[in-house]
């Protein structure tokens, strides 16, 4: 127990001394991934990183969906919340939160 609690406190203090050292390297490549991608889906403000990756991502369901102004949702009346996927949605009814509260 005692060993966990100096790894803890040693990475504490390092993270502590170097966080903006960590934070720029974080910063910096998430603006390298953003500009190597150069395929650009307007509608749904997403950069993709090939024309078979755009392709591909123009013929989904959520694709199309948000170029024809529909946009589908799945609400939990039990526990008021609501999804953007259909898989979300099962996931959710599945969990112990909506089992108790319907129980």
């Amino acid at each position: 127990m005692q060993v966990n609690n100096i790894y803890a406190d040693t990475r504490k203090r390092y993270y502590l001394s170097h966080r903006d050292e960590i934070c720029k390297y974080y910063k910096e490549r998430g603006e390298h991934a953003a500009q190597n991608k150069l395929y650009y889906c307007n509608c749904c403000d997403k950069s993709l990183k090939s024309s078979l990756s755009l392709t591909r991502h123009n013929v989904t369901k959520k694709h199309n969906n948000l170029a024809s102004g529909i946009v589908i949702t799945y609400n939990c009346l039990t526990c008021d919340k609501t999804f953007g996927t259909k898989g979300k949605y099962s996931r959710h009814c599945k969990g112990n939160r909506h089992i108790k509260k319907i129980g």
